[in-house]
């Protein structure tokens, strides 16, 4: 292709080129904004929430999004939010959610906020009322690992940091924080209206802590909405209509928003307080309240409909959610969405619509409401910054998105259109190459070349190129042999991973969403975190290197994603059955089985969605095909955690009552996976949970209930009845699913036979663990005995021990019972992992 001859473009490439060539000059040369923001932090709940709890929790469904994203975008609206808005002000993309790793970017900024989360740290009644553990206490801890990841990872690859932000423009961020509105909700469905207001001060000042978090990370710059007029949502006036005497003039209920101005008041004063602590720190207070107020008492005047007629979903008679259906008196109804969305002021009863965000943006955005009262593009002052003027050496990027670029004609086009008369300054020029006929894999290269006179480097900038193009393409050579040489021996050459269960299996997903794992978890093997509950490797690890794939990346860990070959959606702490609050305040994850196949589910809809509009080489890359769903490998590891709730909270014979429903939720689960199109299944059974030593410590045997090894008796025979139903469980999915493969691994047998030979293997004690100390000093944490400060360090050698931490398996014992289980020494039918999709012959 010809790159000074338009003609010679085809139309796809002139709308790519043009598109992204336009708007990075005009990001570099078009404007002289009082201040410019690399990136933006937000923290909150629904109000700006653009995916996290969508990618967490299970997708949200049409019509969400359908007015200006097409489809569900993973926000409560049918559009954009203010946060959107924000970006557009500032000229930034759309902030990414942290936690969806599918197309996500960091370079900008990332989003913490997720839907139904609160100030307050969520506990067992917040979330048994059906709010959301992701508090923002936990977006702190995902936050902070951002920043921590990003400044290790930056610098080593060049694939990876271009997805994130530099270290040091952390500090140079808008950190935006819109949160509380759930706080007052609970309170105000639980509590009376004066508990409530007698709550706000403790609310207030977690909030604080948080701001002074953020603050101790870097944080400067903090753009801070206090919380709308609640008692003006439609889900309360219409379902609990304000007594005679408690409406305002717009119809609101009046004692709502009396709480919410009350906390309104104590946030404006604790800003005020806090700018005089945090001298170098700017805080803009912004009353989004006055802003959706006026909205709301004046609709018709701004073009709206009533402000308490919500657009999506019913209430009032019978209730039915914006999206969803319902069965009302014997017939179904679902909640459509109406047909002129920008009509109305509220979507669906909670969450405002895109024609209302972007009217109350439009408010808030130029600083009126703001204290101080300047505006979001200018925060610092109230005259230009001359920091975020263009400096002399300012950066230009130009791009040309084909193979054939000619470097020469390029310039020549460019110059033509003045884009190079910038003296004095670098011009970079990116060569790439893309695949426009979406074969796989795509190859994307990508190099960047800086001279301070660009016509005088034409010839270093082919020869760099032509270079980078050679030195790529002999790499993914010998990546491509070397996959070949791995699949030889494959007998089923599974393309791809899916993996769900706990922490026996989690490469991160638990660290991910609810705060990293520190060291000295990962030390063996990879030497740093890994988001594993171990000093090493997991047997899932050892099951893709038998299948000569790579480790599973977690599903919701987006800061490294790739999904080309598989996605773990194991969570520690999860449980075959769903999460109720009994079990959340016993500390069980929220992620339970039936969340991780919503999440698998959104996972193969938006790949789907993605490989029909023709998605680029560098993301296709980095996802599975649509094709290798039904030819990947299906793992499941997960049940220990069942029983170990009903150990905590019932006796042993009610444990075992409990059983028949855990195994029943299961199989519904791989029904529902063959469903999606898995066939081949690779199904571990529990382990003997009475032999790990926490358990030990726990529930310390009586000597009739102890066996030869020193394990609990009693608590292993409960597992081995939940192995023995699983298996005839299994058994009889086989005949209801007659093109599936099953194959049933008893890890419980390969695990007791390593507990009861540890010495003939070379391990210590099987009922002693090499991190941690006692049962109270968990591994990695610290805690005050008597006057001193124990650490719960890691023992010399690891190697020697079969527990790493009291629950989890060390890496050499994860090793041992690998090399067991994977030849199918211990499989029902007995066939290794490399043969598991061949049907076994039936005689």
């Amino acid at each position: 292709m010809d790159c000074g001859s338009l003609t010679s473009i085809s139309k796809r490439e002139t709308v790519m080129a043009m598109a992204i060539g336009l708007s990075l000059v005009a990001s570099l040369v078009g404007s002289t904004c009082g201040c410019h923001f690399s990136a933006i932090y937000a923290l909150g709940d629904s109000n700006s929430d653009t995916g996290s709890v969508s990618a967490t929790f299970g997708r949200v469904p049409p019509p969400y999004g359908e007015t200006f994203f097409g489809r569900p975008s993973g926000r409560y609206s049918d559009g954009r939010l203010i946060i959107d808005f924000i970006a557009d002000e500032l000229k930034l993309p759309f902030l990414n959610a942290y936690l969806d790793a599918i197309e996500s970017i960091y370079s900008h900024g990332a989003n913490f906020a997720a839907s139904g989360s609160t100030i307050q740290p969520a506990d067992s009644k917040l979330v048994g009322a059906g709010f959301n553990p992701l508090s923002l206490d936990i977006q702190l801890l995902q936050f902070e690992q951002l920043k921590e990841r990003t400044n290790e990872l930056y610098g080593q690859d060049i694939s990876i940091t271009d997805r994130l932000s530099r270290p040091e423009e952390f500090s140079k961020a808008l950190y935006m924080l819109d949160c509380g509105q759930n706080d007052l909700h609970y309170g105000l469905v639980t509590t009376t209206e004066e508990q409530v207001k007698a709550s706000v001060p403790n609310i207030i000042s977690q909030l604080t802590v948080a701001i002074k978090k953020l603050y101790q990370n870097g944080a400067r710059i903090f753009w801070m909405h206090n919380t709308g007029p609640i008692g003006c949502l439609p889900i309360f006036v219409i379902n609990s209509p304000p007594k005679p005497g408690n409406a305002d003039q717009a119809g609101c209920i009046k004692s709502y928003n009396e709480v919410a101005q009350e906390f309104n008041k104590q946030l404006k004063d604790r800003v005020s307080q806090l700018r005089a602590k945090l001298l170098d720190a700017r805080l803009i207070y912004v009353d989004i309240y006055s802003a959706k107020y006026s909205l709301i008492s004046e609709a018709n005047k701004h073009g709206f409909v009533g402000p308490f007629m919500n657009c999506c979903g019913q209430y009032g008679y019978y209730h039915v959610e914006c999206g969803k259906a319902s069965v009302v008196n014997g017939t179904e109804i679902f909640g459509p969405s109406c047909s002129d969305p920008s009509k109305h002021i509220s979507w669906d009863g909670i969450h405002y619509t895109e024609a209302a965000n972007h009217w109350v943006a439009n408010k808030i955005l130029d600083g009126s409401l703001s204290d101080p009262p300047v505006p979001i593009t200018r925060p610092k002052e109230s005259q230009p910054d001359p920091s975020c003027q263009l400096p002399k050496n300012k950066l230009i990027l130009l791009c040309c998105l084909t193979e054939h670029t000619s470097t020469s004609n390029l310039l020549a086009f460019f110059a033509r259109k003045r884009l190079l008369q910038l003296p004095g300054r670098t011009l970079i020029l990116v060569q790439t190459s893309i695949s426009m006929d979406g074969a796989r894999p795509g190859i994307r290269i990508s190099r960047r070349w800086k001279t301070a006179s660009a016509w005088a480097s034409r010839k270093n900038v082919k020869t760099f190129a032509i270079a980078a193009f050679f030195a790529v393409a002999f790499s993914l050579f010998l990546l491509s042999a070397k996959q070949r040489s791995v699949g030889q021996f494959n007998g089923c050459d599974f393309p791809a991973i899916f993996n769900f269960g706990d922490s026996n299996s989690d490469t991160g997903g638990k660290s991910a969403a609810f705060g990293r794992i520190p060291l000295p978890n990962g030390n063996t093997f990879f030497h740093k975190p890994a988001g594993r509950y171990c000093d090493g490797k997991l047997i899932i690890d050892f099951i893709a290197e038998k299948l000569g794939l790579p480790y599973l990346g977690a599903y919701l860990d987006s800061i490294i994603a790739n999904f080309q070959h598989g996605a773990n959606f194991a969570t520690a702490g999860s449980t075959i059955q769903s999460l109720d609050a009994r079990m959340f305040k016993q500390g069980f994850s929220p992620i339970s089985l039936d969340v991780q196949l919503l999440q698998f589910q959104q996972f193969k809809e938006r790949i789907n969605e993605l490989y029909k509009e023709g998605l680029n080489s560098n993301i296709k890359s980095k996802l599975a095909r649509p094709e290798d769903f039904s030819r990947a490998l299906y793992t499941f590891d997960i049940g220990q955690n069942d029983l170990s709730a009903a150990f905590k909270s019932m006796t042993e014979k009610q444990a075992v009552q409990s059983v028949p429903g855990i195994i029943n939720q299961l199989a519904q689960a791989v029904k529902r996976l063959h469903h999606q199109g898995a066939r081949t299944f690779w199904i571990h059974n529990t382990s003997p949970i009475g032999c790990l030593p926490y358990q030990v410590l726990d529930y310390p045997p009586q000597t009739e209930n102890m066996d030869q090894n020193g394990c609990i008796r009693s608590h292993n025979e409960v597992a081995q009845e939940f192995n023995r139903q699983l298996k005839e469980r299994v058994s009889q999915l086989r005949m209801q699913l007659p093109d599936a493969v099953l194959t049933y691994v008893d890890i419980y047998s390969a695990k007791y036979s390593l507990i009861s030979e540890a010495k003939k293997h070379g391990f210590a004690n099987p009922l002693t663990y090499c991190c941690g100390h006692y049962r109270d000093i968990l591994c990695w944490r610290k805690k005050i005995v008597n006057g001193t400060e124990i650490l719960g360090t890691s023992c010399g050698n690891p190697s020697a021990y079969i527990s790493w931490d009291g629950i989890h398996y060390s890496h050499a014992a994860n090793l041992w019972v690998a090399n067991k289980a994977l030849d199918g020494l211990f499989s029902d039918p007995s066939t290794p992992i490399t043969e598991a999709c061949h049907m076994p012959l039936r005689l």
